[in-house]
């Protein structure tokens, strides 16, 4: 396992949160290694530790993820089947800790999964019990929403917000795909939707909802658009109702989709079953499209998704993005052969993205602080919305000296060019472009080394290659950025030292003549000699060492 740059940096900035504030919350969207980072963070801070989720799922997740991440680690569970605070690390479910606070031990750290959970009852019951048995517990909790749907802010629990990194920044950096937005409007729905009322929780009747989506006509119109847009794709769908969702469900089988529908009354197991068949790539016998209502909302992942459809309005962006972010996983070739995924296509038949306006603006971990006037929390400064008590600042004007990066719509995904330059720029490795094209790219090391290629400058493909290695491995195919980023992980983790690193003087230093005398076997005349490198010679002899198998890669993208 590999620390990315904003990872690092997000866990320093918590940690040193912690240190000095004795709490602190970050905000990290879905797909950005939320609890790779909640791990790191365990290991930085150590001691008596527990984890706190929501849901059995999320347990189970975040404890595989954790035993990848600390190997060795020495962890219990507290939940309504086994209790037990035998581990460093006790991984908790809330429901079950709220029934059974006397046996909460002494606690260097209480960290919470889904943080916006904690101002709940249950949480803040938790929270008291566990700061009654060590008053110098540190609290710490992450989220990729940290707005409540019934606008209750986190103050009760957390006085700053130390770290937030974007979606944007994400998709740019090519850990996430790229979203591609359709708001689509069902004959004279959208008055309706407009006016609906909202219920205690701050969110929309979903009732009231079905009641305008919910009919034969605009269920037939949802499947005809998505088989236009995105009839091809895996697909997650999120209704109003349960009822909603099984008309839904019927008007898919009714063309002939294979799709299915989950509820929260499903049995685990069924439900675990079914989950298991919607993730294979096996088209024949497969799911294509799983209906829900807001089971699949967090705390699910399944990288072949790659439309998401919204048959619901939602008052509050943050339910709005973790449903989308349903869909913007990245694809790994070893896991799932044959898939390419470029983008998630969304269709938005709610007004959730007219309501909203966009999906976010850009944040910069490395944001001086700043103070919300609402509530007082400090916050990363590039933040415009208070993740503590949801306080919005006012965007300043375009033109007059404002934030480029601000909330007006296209402009704030526009700089994929910069990004991709920050991308390579932050690479430890130095990445040689071969041809002058920027069709194929590549950075060696010692122990391996690593390509990023394409024959049209549309799909690019990424492979890598560990000494010793007869085959090439595929890493990632689809988008260029993407792309990169794949390849320069797989570096990151196969070169531990940092002698082929681009920091290292040997690389700027001539060709030798034994990688000359090989360079002039493949046609380079006596010209071209001052132009290479130590490093670019290794480049350029391992692309062609290997071009018989990296073209018939790149042919069959």
């Amino acid at each position: 396992m590999i620390d990315r740059t904003y990872q690092t940096l997000f866990v320093d900035n918590m940690y040193n949160a912690l240190l000095e504030k004795g709490n602190t919350a970050g905000v990290c969207p879905t797909g950005g290694g939320k609890t790779y980072i909640m791990a790191r963070l365990v290991q930085k801070v150590g001691g008596k530790i527990a984890v706190l989720q929501s849901s059995i799922e999320l347990v189970k997740q975040n404890m595989r993820k954790f035993r990848d991440v600390i190997p060795g680690l020495h962890m219990s569970l507290y939940t309504a089947e086994a209790k037990s605070w035998r581990g460093d690390v006790t991984f908790a479910m809330a429901q079950t800790l709220a029934r059974n606070l006397s046996s909460i031990p002494k606690l260097d750290m209480l960290l919470v999964d889904e943080c916006h959970h904690i101002v709940a009852p249950g949480y803040l019951k938790i929270v008291e019990a566990v700061k009654d048995k060590n008053p110098d517990c540190m609290i710490a909790g992450v989220t990729a929403t940290p707005a409540r749907g019934d606008g209750k802010g986190l103050r009760a629990v957390f006085d700053n917000c130390c770290a937030q990194i974007s979606l944007h920044s994400l998709i740019s950096m090519g850990f996430l795909v790229r979203p591609r937005t359709f708001v689509c409007t069902l004959g004279g729905t959208d008055e309706k939707l407009a006016s609906l009322r909202k219920t205690r929780s701050g969110e929309y009747d979903m009732h009231e909802a079905a009641e305008v989506l919910d009919l034969a006509v605009h269920n037939e119109a949802v499947v005809r658009e998505w088989r236009k847009l995105a009839g091809d794709r895996k697909t997650i769908v999120f209704c109003s109702t349960v009822e909603h969702a099984r008309h839904v469900l019927e008007a898919f089988l009714a063309q002939g989709v294979r799709a299915a529908l989950v509820t929260g009354e499903m049995p685990a197991g069924e439900r675990k079953a079914l989950l298991e068949r919607f993730d294979k790539v096996d088209a024949a016998n497969g799911v294509q499209v799983l209906v829900n209502v807001a089971v699949l909302t967090e705390g699910y992942d399944s990288q072949p998704v790659s439309c998401v459809v919204l048959l619901r309005p939602c008052s509050q962006k943050s339910t709005m993005l973790q449903m989308i972010g349903r869909g913007l996983r990245v694809v790994d070739p070893a896991l799932y052969p044959g898939v390419v995924k470029k983008d998630c296509i969304v269709l938005d038949f709610g007004r959730s993205l007219v309501t909203h306006g966009d999906l976010e603006s850009k944040v910069r971990l490395d944001d001086k602080p700043k103070t919300c006037p609402e509530c007082g929390a400090e916050i990363p400064r590039g933040v415009m919305e208070c993740p503590i008590c949801g306080h919005a600042f006012k965007a300043p004007a375009r033109g007059a000296g404002g934030d480029p990066d601000g909330e007006d719509g296209p402009e704030a995904v526009s700089n994929v060019a910069m990004e991709e330059v920050d991308l390579l720029n932050a690479s430890p490795f130095r990445w040689c472009d071969l041809f002058g094209s920027g069709k194929v790219m590549l950075a060696s090391g010692f122990e391996a080394w690593s390509a990023v290629c394409s024959a049209d400058g549309e799909n690019w493909l990424a492979l890598g290659k560990l000494k010793g290695e007869g085959t090439l491995r595929r890493l990632a195919v689809g988008e260029r950025i993407p792309a990169l980023a794949a390849a320069d992980d797989f570096l990151r983790m196969n070169e531990s030292d940092d002698a082929a690193k681009k920091n290292r003087r040997w690389l700027n230093d001539a060709c030798t003549e034994k990688q000359w005398g090989h360079l002039q076997r493949l046609g380079y005349g006596q010209g071209s000699m001052l132009a290479f490198t130590k490093y670019s010679a290794a480049c350029t002899l391992n692309f062609f060492w290997n071009r018989g198998l990296i073209e018939r890669e790149v042919l069959h993208v």
